[in-house]
């Protein structure tokens, strides 16, 4: 580590922090060099891969506040999916959910028993009807999660409410009489927060691939978790680049 920090530091950029699963390290530019300059320079050195800008993320849409039992039918009686067409579940009618949960092939939504969904964003509101009984737990109960900002247990909360909504399409606790719908009933969330709502939604590259490292350990290390590993990785959000 000293020796590719004094490597860097001889190349006028100086290390933030490295990800050794990756080889990546972020840097910050030293003096008034822009970052095209910086890129191209870099780039030209023997043993570097790639540089690119650390860039800055958004939620697609970001807003405030957000509204197991026994599978007794195919289509459930949550309340605001049973009001269509008049309601905000009009994604599930068009793709034809009601058959897929019915499907006597097995894939229907007893079939997403086994799946844990990490859904990468600005964390999950623990304390949602539809969503306090499908977050990932250890073995002692508490929820598991990660944050890239030094806010210890915040995935656990969602001021900007975009991750939220996320995880409540994919995976709300259905049939259950309250709220919406979710596409797969028994599958699991886990709350990576790599948006940060406190500052109005933002994160950066940096962030996310500190969650995607997060959550390769979390299938293959120590914290191995007693389930399948993750099937899906939600990311709902971009950047403007141009």
């Amino acid at each position: 580590a000293g020796e590719r920090r004094t490597w860097l530091r001889a190349r006028r950029v100086t290390e933030l922090s490295h990800v050794p699963e990756f080889s990546l390290s972020q840097v910050r530019l030293s003096g008034t060099e822009s970052i095209e300059d910086a890129i191209g320079r870099l780039g030209r050195e023997p043993s570097v891969s790639a540089v690119m800008p650390n860039v800055s993320f958004g939620a697609l849409s970001c807003f405030r506040g957000c509204s197991q039992t026994p599978f007794t039918c195919a289509t459930p009686y949550d309340p605001i999916y049973r009001t269509f067409p008049a309601n905000d579940q009009l994604n599930l009618k068009l793709t034809d959910m009601d058959r897929a949960w019915s499907d006597p092939a097995g894939y229907g939504a007893k079939s997403s028993r086994d799946v844990t969904v990490a859904v990468v964003d600005s964390g999950i509101q623990l304390t949602h009807p539809d969503l306090r009984s499908k977050i990932l737990r250890d073995g002692l109960g508490r929820p598991i999660g990660f944050s890239a900002f030094d806010c210890g247990t915040c995935f656990q909360d969602d001021v900007c409410g975009h991750g939220t909504q996320v995880a409540a399409v994919a995976a709300a606790d259905t049939n259950n009489g309250t709220g919406i719908a979710g596409m797969a009933w028994n599958a699991r969330l886990v709350p990576v927060k790599v948006i940060d709502n406190r500052a109005g939604g933002g994160g950066d590259l940096a962030n996310i691939l500190g969650g995607l490292n997060w959550l390769r350990g979390l299938n293959t290390g120590a914290n191995r978790l007693g389930r399948p590993n993750h099937k899906i990785v939600n990311m709902s959000f971009g950047a403007d680049i141009a």
